[in-house]
């Protein structure tokens, strides 16, 4: 069996019985040393050093006729386990979601800790490493998301993720990571950190001016806990007033989805209706509707004439 100390690249008796420990101190930091077993369990000539993203069959096939996940967690590594890849006889060396951390970074070098949906959902849950784009787009950029919505893979940078991708699709905008610890989350000025409901993601989000809809072309001012965020539109060719929405980003910009209650004529549980200013005249497209005051008591600065259109 491969030990972990042939695995990690430290020096063994057995490898320098077998001549193999010239070729493993010369191994790259993100390279792995395989060892070719003979029928004595000693490392072959034809021994060498692999790629870190590829755990080499020949390692961790057995005469048993099984993958042995054992001597391919050695030949691995401390910062990766062993997985099952798409091909049925081999296993790939994937970082170990032990060192992600997403306030204290450890994955291996070319891969990110970030949110993701364990389950296969949209929403985030857990966290995992995951490899970090070859030219990642910038933080505030437009983004994608690949495999699926919730899957964590994006082409955003180290410190970041894409945000919005879980809820309509596999877009959505770079944002980064907050800054602080886990008892005094921070951004810089102008930005909030969001907290998902898992507690798994918080990320610098800018806040926005819901009546003045000051975000960029491709994304609309919607609210978070007691502010606002600007949010990718996934409206499409819907989105108007009275359409059905499932949550704000289904609607255009300007727009809030709000319970059926208060829509005229809405035909699911909630349709888009307009944000609004309670200090003007009513200018709300329901004729039975009025602007009604987003905050009950003590809004936050800003947001002091903040309404939305409804039916009181």
């Amino acid at each position: 069996m491969t030990s972990t100390s042939e695995s990690t690249g430290d020096e063994t008796d057995a490898d320098t019985e077998t001549g193999a420990d010239s070729g493993m101190s010369s191994c790259e930091n993100d390279e792995l040393f395989a060892c070719r077993e003979d029928a004595s369990g000693e490392c072959r000539a034809e021994s060498g050093c692999v790629a870190g993203g590829q755990c080499n069959p020949l390692t961790c096939w057995r005469e048993s006729g099984a993958l042995d996940f054992e001597v391919c967690d050695d030949l691995c590594g401390e910062w990766w386990d062993c997985v099952p890849s798409a091909s049925p006889d081999t296993l790939q060396c994937a970082p170990s979601d032990e060192f992600c951390d997403l306030l204290d970074d450890q994955c291996p070098d070319g891969f990110k800790c970030t949110p993701w949906s364990a389950d296969g959902g949209k929403g985030w849950d857990a966290w995992r490493c995951v490899p970090i784009a070859p030219e990642p787009v910038d933080v505030g950029a437009p983004c994608e998301v690949a495999d699926y919505p919730g899957s964590g893979l994006d082409d955003c940078p180290d410190a970041s993720a894409c945000w919005n991708q879980g809820w309509s699709g596999v877009q959505g905008i770079c944002v980064s990571v907050c800054g602080g610890d886990y008892e005094d989350l921070s951004c810089p000025p102008g930005y909030q950190c969001y907290v998902n409901g898992s507690g798994v993601s918080f990320f610098c989000l800018a806040e926005c001016d819901p009546l003045g809809q000051d975000c960029d072309d491709g994304y609309g001012c919607g609210p978070y806990n007691e502010t606002f965020f600007c949010e990718a539109d996934y409206s499409g060719d819907g989105g108007f007033y009275g359409d059905p929405c499932d949550y704000s980003s289904n609607c255009k910009s300007g727009l809030y989805c709000l319970s059926q209650e208060h829509i005229e004529g809405c035909q699911g549980l909630r349709c888009c209706s307009p944000y609004c200013d309670v200090s003007l005249p009513n200018t709300c497209p329901g004729a039975t509707q009025e602007c009604i005051p987003w905050y009950e008591n003590s809004p936050p600065e800003g947001y002091e004439d903040l309404g939305v259109c409804g039916v009181p």
